[in-house]
């Protein structure tokens, strides 16, 4: 599969644990999205979910990833998601998401 040549970085924490919070807070459109548990620094010390506004543990809608783990948002291809419309949570205070994605 061949990716387009933009791409983009975000890194995100938690602040407070099962409060989900807006992956980013302006709109970023992409064809291409994948999230891994970061391992920066140090391993998270618990899952990351990712997932849509109404995250939180018991809900269906949700991707839960543990250290190091990685997912790719399938997106039909000609479509883009917004990753404002991306929210993740987690067990543990300042453990989180790499986001890669593809314009």
């Amino acid at each position: 599969m061949t990716r387009p040549a933009d791409i983009g970085v975000l890194v995100r924490a938690i602040t407070t644990p099962s409060t989900a919070e807006q992956l980013s807070t302006t709109s970023i459109y992409a064809v291409a999205v994948a999230f891994m548990a970061k391992r920066v620094a140090r391993d998270n010390e618990g899952n990351v979910f990712v997932g849509t506004s109404l995250l939180d543990g018991g809900v269906a809608e949700q991707m839960e990833l543990e250290p190091g783990d990685y997912w790719e948002v399938p997106i039909p291809a000609g479509r883009s998601v917004d990753l404002a419309d991306f929210y993740i949570d987690a067990d543990t205070a300042a453990d989180g998401v790499i986001c890669l994605y593809w314009r």
